[in-house]
């Protein structure tokens, strides 16, 4: 399945307690209307038994939703029953049923096999609202779960379990009149578990057993123009509009997995105590970041030459934001990494560095790159494509700017810290043959380099000769901080004559 239909069968499920319109008074058959029109507007198929007038309520029964596979196959939900009440104060009850079958086929499948889950949220409260420029969906549940309770292969029924559940459920969607041109949700869960049960059938030993656990589940999203992503042509969807913004967090996280296969055999457990991520895509621009804290894990398997391998590091974060098209002038881009008090398992140490030479230490490395970037054009075009492939970056457009806000290195009783910043002359491409010429500077700090070069030597890992040839260059291109011969800071600059210079001494 590609990516958009991932997409759009992603929103459509979670939008079973969620549609668009908007009245002062909501009607049950503006709900259901608002229904058809949104599920219309992202692509799927919505097939109804019959519609009946109850009073205030509006019975729909027999309603399947369907999602086309790309490749082949579909993706239905089937509701047996909805009722939609209106309650006398402007706002409409939306009855679901308990549990819904989700079935799906691929054109692998015979016509005796089966792929089913069931969809069950007992207890659900959904209440409908009208809101400016569409309706708000407040739903609140003890529980919402997806189990896999129907799987035939080659005509025999498979003994496998795929169960999750959420429980604590709670939040909205709010949704534009016009089906799928906006759409902003927001849900938190007290508890998730997800469990994963299944053994080849066939005897060859094969097997998937993964078991996780998570609390204080939060996921937010808002989204614009869904319905035009077909999952073709990204790039036009994004002309026309489509983007959205993601947030996942989550209090505290365990997953154990066991794998095994006729090559190798697998076991993994990890626990963190936080995670967030964030996901922008937006017609100018797209940006992603995660950060992770107190992480602790342990794997082992055939392919570890180690009965196991333990590791971990107090925090890891990713981030990067880059423009997509062209804007009035520069854009800003940017990339991070975080990898914080990391600690290393004793077999890994005791490979690398078996006569103990090294402190072993926690390892920390953070970088924070910015700049300023003036795209040649859009960078999904199939032509800007192009042209980056064969004349790589620079291509893409100028980078006219460049800061380095933070640089730290920590490891093996050694650290190096640096930070600066720089501006790019495209018009002059000939000092530095054929790249923009640079002007600014970058200043570093490096502690324990002497004691590191000692260690190495003595472990035998660098010759002497080699490492009196680094400490003469250090002693050229450094000084000493506050008269100490392990600490030294060196500035680097680029000027306008064309010159590198270090510390004000041009060495090039």
């Amino acid at each position: 399945m590609r990516f958009g239909n991932y997409f759009h069968t992603s929103v459509a499920v979670s939008a079973l307690f969620a549609a668009s319109a908007a009245h002062a008074d909501l009607s049950a058959d503006a709900v259901w209307e608002s229904w058809q029109a949104y599920y219309t507007s992202l692509g799927q198929t919505l097939q109804v038994g019959s519609e009946t007038r109850d009073g205030d309520s509006l019975i729909i029964t027999d309603m399947t939703l369907a999602t086309d596979i790309p490749d082949g196959g579909t993706v239905s939900i089937i509701f047996d029953r909805m009722i939609l009440t209106e309650q006398g104060d402007g706002s409409v009850l939306v009855g679901l049923p308990d549990a819904m079958p989700l079935v799906v086929t691929l054109p692998e499948m015979d016509a005796d096999d089966l792929l089913q889950f069931t969809i069950a949220q007992p207890d659900l409260q959904t209440v409908a609202t009208a809101v400016e420029g569409g309706i708000r969906y407040d739903y609140k549940g003890p529980e919402l779960s997806v189990r896999l309770t129907g799987l035939v292969a080659d005509g025999e029924a498979v003994d496998a379990t795929v169960d999750l559940t959420m429980s604590e459920i709670a939040g909205f969607y709010e949704f534009a009149e016009d089906g799928a041109s906006r759409l902003e949700s927001s849900m938190t869960a007290g508890n998730l578990s997800l469990v994963i049960d299944f053994e080849d059938p066939s005897g060859s030993g094969d097997m998937l057993d993964v078991e996780l656990t998570m609390s204080g589940l939060q996921l937010d999203f808002d989204g614009t123009q869904l319905g035009v992503f077909d999952g073709e042509d990204l790039g036009a969807a994004l002309r026309d509009g489509f983007g959205f913004n993601f947030r996942s967090s989550y209090d505290a996280v365990a997953v154990e997995v066991h794998l095994r296969d006729a090559w190798d055999e697998f076991q993994a457990s990890v626990t963190a105590s936080m995670a967030e991520t964030l996901v922008s895509l937006m017609p100018n621009r797209v940006s992603y970041s995660t950060t992770s804290r107190d992480v602790s894990g342990t794997v082992s398997g055939d392919e570890i030459p180690f009965p196991a391998l333990d590791i971990a590091y107090g925090e890891f974060g990713l981030g990067l934001s880059i423009p997509l098209s062209p804007g009035a002038g520069n854009e800003d881009v940017s990339i991070g990494l975080r990898l914080v008090d990391l600690v290393l398992d004793d077999n890994v140490w005791q490979m690398a560095d078996p006569m103990e030479s090294f402190p072993r230490g926690p390892v920390t490395a953070i970088l924070d790159l910015e700049g300023k970037l003036e795209l040649a054009g859009d960078i999904y075009d199939d032509e800007m494509l192009f042209m980056m492939m064969f004349g790589g970056p620079m291509a893409l457009g100028e980078l006219s700017e460049v800061r380095l806000n933070e640089l730290f290195i920590s490891a093996v009783g050694a650290e190096v810290t640096g930070e600066g910043q720089a501006t790019l002359d495209y018009n002059d491409l000939d000092t530095f043959d054929g790249l923009p010429r640079p002007e600014g500077g970058v200043t570093f700090t490096i502690k324990g380099a002497n004691a590191l070069l000692d260690t190495l030597v003595n472990a035998g890992m660098v010759p002497r000769d080699e490492a009196q040839g680094a400490r003469m260059m250090l002693g050229l291109f450094t000084r000493q901080v506050d008269g100490d011969a392990d600490h030294l800071t060196t500035t680097l600059e680029a000027r306008e004559d064309g010159g590198i210079y270090a510390n004000g001494q041009r060495i090039q």
